[in-house]
């Protein structure tokens, strides 16, 4: 469970699109702070399969990790409207690229669209390029997988999230964050 997480439908939009990718995902609004509406995320694991994106402007910077989220998928994902990630922190339309195929994924790319095919992702070492997102992203695909992986330039995940590494750890052993 996580726990406290904004649950504005304009930063969580990545979620929407996760269920219907199939995820056993469930918010559960317990009040509001700031006049936005906060709660509890239910995650529990299932089988994802792929669908059809189309990015808007408060979803953009969770492209990252849609697209790990559909290499686990079956079929194909299709992310269109992507072309401001050509002019982020790296060029991340490249390195979402990258990071699928490092963990075994099929992707095809062009200016504004990402096609990721399922596939079964396996342990690698995973280049942040210095992108807090993609060491993110790559993080996930990491604890999804069997064996080690290891992510090169990780403290870049530091400028959003400096306690993500623990809070992860604590998910996987089954508790709450």
């Amino acid at each position: 469970m996580l726990e406290d997480v904004l649950l504005n439908p304009g930063r969580i939009a990545f979620v929407d699109v996760l269920v219907r990718m199939g995820a056993a995902i469930e918010a559960i609004e317990r009040g509001e702070r700031l006049g936005e509406p906060v709660g509890d995320l239910v995650v529990r694991a299932s089988a994802l399969h792929g669908t059809t994106v189309e990015c808007t402007e408060p979803m953009i910077d969770e492209v990252p990790a849609i697209a790990v989220a559909a290499t686990f998928a079956s079929g194909t994902t299709e992310i269109s409207g992507i072309g401001e990630l050509r002019v982020k922190e790296s060029d991340r339309v490249a390195t979402i690229e990258d990071l699928v195929r490092s963990i075994g994924g099929q992707v095809e790319v062009d200016d504004d669209r990402l096609v990721v095919h399922g596939a079964t992702p396996h342990a690698a070492t995973l280049a942040s390029h210095g992108d807090h997102r993609i060491a993110l992203a790559g993080a996930v695909a990491a604890s999804a997988v069997p064996g080690t992986s290891t992510i090169t330039g990780w403290r870049a995940a530091d400028v959003s999230y400096p306690g993500f590494a623990a809070d992860l750890a604590a998910l996987r052993a089954g508790g709450s964050s």
